[in-house]
C-alpha cells in the first residue's frame, strides 16, 4: 500500500507507487530500480506481494536493491541462492532457508544479475552502487559521492562538484 513506513533506522518513508503499479512503469521504461529498505520485519514471514513483484521485476530487467533485512525478504524467496550476495552477516541469513550460503561475500555491497545487496551498516556503498546500476547519474558523480560521505575529505567534494557540473553541462 501506499501507507507511510519506518526502517529499521528510523528513516520515514512514503511509497510513491503501490506494488501493483510498478509494472507498468517498468514496461514503459520509467521504473529505474527498486530499493527495498531494510527493517526487522522480513524474518517474519509474509511479504509475498513484495517477493512477486521483485520476480517480475527481475524478468524485466529492472534491477533490485536491498539492505540490511530486506536482504533476508531475497534469501527467503530464493532470489539469493544462485547470485553473489551480502548482508549483515553469513550467519543472519542462515535461517531463512536459502541455499546460497556459498555464494555470500563478505564485503559492503553485492551486485549479481540484477540485485545489489548491502549490510545496514555500509548505506552509504549501497546507495553509491544503485547510483552506478540505475545509471541515473554518471559513475564519476557516484564515485566522487561515496568518496565524500564515506571520508569527509573536501577533496572528493571538489570531484564531486567537478562531476555534477561536468554532467549538467553535457
Amino acid at each position: 500500500g501506499l501507507a507511510p513506513v519506518r526502517s529499521l533506522g528510523g528513516l520515514p518513508l512514503s511509497p510513491a507507487a503501490d506494488l501493483d503499479e510498478l509494472m507498468p512503469l517498468a514496461d514503459d521504461g520509467s521504473l529505474a530500480a527498486l530499493v527495498i529498505p531494510g527493517g526487522n520485519h522480513y524474518t517474519e514471514g509474509g511479504h509475498e506481494r513484495l517477493a512477486g513483484t521483485v520476480a517480475d521485476l527481475l524478468a524485466r530487467d529492472v534491477p533490485v536493491a536491498a539492505i540490511c533485512g530486506a536482504t533476508y525478504l531475497l534469501a527467503r524467496n530464493g532470489f539469493l541462492d544462485e547470485r553473489r550476495h551480502t548482508s549483515n552477516a553469513a550467519d543472519f541469513l542462515k535461517p531463512s532457508g536459502y541455499r546460497g550460503g556459498d555464494r555470500y561475500i563478505d564485503v559492503l555491497t553485492v551486485t549479481d544479475r540484477g540485485i545489489t545487496t548491502a549490510s545496514g551498516v555500509h548505506a552509504v556503498p549501497f546507495t553509491a552502487e544503485v547510483m552506478r546500476v540505475t545509471g541515473l547519474v554518471p559513475t564519476s558523480m557516484a564515485d566522487a559521492w561515496e568518496a565524500l560521505f564515506l571520508s569527509g575529505d573536501e577533496k572528493h567534494y571538489a570531484a564531486l562538484m567537478e562531476a555534477s557540473s561536468a554532467w549538467q553541462n553535457a
